[in-house]
């Protein structure tokens, strides 16, 4: 069994609540009069594309002296990515064009606009952005187009081309659109913004990961000769944390920190990764290991109730912090049915073979 870093498990789990919250809140806040709104809650995204760009470039090192072809474990790498997320995609999608045609009235050529968004071709230009599984298309694309060039230059593209990738992109989007709420939303007559955002920050994991590969060795001769290091980065990394999520759920004003709180979150994660922290230890259990795996379907859901609230708010009037709380509550429940049946299958499967 692959070894698993439990901080980063529970990190996932809650950057997946931190982006409900945010949808719910800025969704709902002027409709049912409400005060409290998460207002930079969508950079909880940097955290997974940085950490996806991590594994990412894990994957790519270790097939680095292979010599299989390329373009072919290119394509089982992203068919095995797509085949994970795929079924919370359907299930997804398939409710909020449901919702959209019943409740919103909305023209049968445009609900199946909302295919192209469950096969996570929103990166393309395709679909109707209709939720946060936007940032899983991103992904796939910047994924599949990267891995020839990290697997072939290898070094050259690690140590040159990904930063400069990393420094122009958010560059780019920083003296354009002065913030990073940027998606498959955005077009600006060529590409779509988001898939520049997730360019960018895949490309800081690649090197995250190429960075940890080469300083594995002065990181353990720094473990005998500094006292306390570990106490010391487990200090750092929580403090780090505890920043970022104060930010995003309290802070008052959009764009002026984005830029910011990314390094950040770069800097944290990049201790978690280095696995010299205690908050490794103290978070492997089962438990923790669970809420990951209800992370993806928390992340691909709860748009379905921000989706059928925004209707039903129309013709019916309901306390601010009572919506939050059901849309919250439906989300965890659907959400676990949803894990368990899925897991349940893939059992069954494992039986049979």
């Amino acid at each position: 069994m692959k070894k698993r870093n439990g901080m980063i498990s529970l990190l996932k789990f809650l950057f997946a609540l931190v982006i409900m919250l945010y949808h719910i809140t800025i969704r709902f806040v002027r409709v049912c009069d409400g005060n409290y709104v998460i207002r930079i809650g969508y950079l909880a995204v940097e955290f997974y594309f940085i950490v996806s760009g991590y594994y990412f470039g894990l994957e790519i090192i270790k097939a680095w002296n292979k010599r299989s072809n390329i373009y072919l474990d290119n394509l089982k790498l992203i068919w095995k990515k797509i085949k994970k997320f795929l079924p919370y995609s359907i299930f997804t999608f398939i409710c909020c064009a449901m919702i959209s045609y019943f409740c919103f009235d909305m023209r049968i050529s445009r609900v199946f606009g909302y295919i192209y968004d469950m096969l996570f071709l929103g990166a393309t230009g395709f679909g109707v952005d209709s939720g946060p599984l936007w940032y899983i298309s991103t992904m796939l694309v910047t994924m599949f187009i990267l891995y020839p060039f990290v697997r072939k230059y290898k070094n050259n593209y690690v140590y040159y081309a990904a930063p400069l990738i990393a420094l122009f992109g958010t560059g780019y989007l920083f003296r354009t659109y002065h913030h990073l709420d940027v998606h498959t939303g955005f077009w600006n007559g060529v590409f779509t913004p988001g898939l520049l955002r997730s360019f960018a920050e895949i490309n800081i994991g690649i090197i995250i990961a190429a960075l940890k590969e080469a300083t594995q060795k002065y990181l353990n001769k720094l473990d005998t000769k500094v006292k306390y290091l570990n106490i010391l980065l487990t200090g750092v990394e929580v403090v780090l944390y505890l920043a970022i999520f104060a930010a995003l759920l309290f802070y008052p004003q959009r764009e002026a920190l984005d830029f910011t709180i990314l390094l950040l979150i770069i800097a944290a994660i990049f201790i978690t990764l280095s696995e010299r922290s205690y908050t490794i230890k103290l978070f492997s259990n089962n438990v923790i290991y669970y809420l990951e795996e209800l992370s993806l379907p928390i992340f691909a859901n709860h748009i379905i109730f921000v989706n059928f609230f925004n209707y039903y708010l129309k013709t019916h009037t309901m306390p601010y912090l009572v919506v939050i709380l059901i849309n919250i509550g439906l989300t965890l429940v659907v959400s676990m049915i949803e894990l368990w049946i899925i897991n349940y299958i893939k059992k069954r499967k494992l039986e049979k073979a």
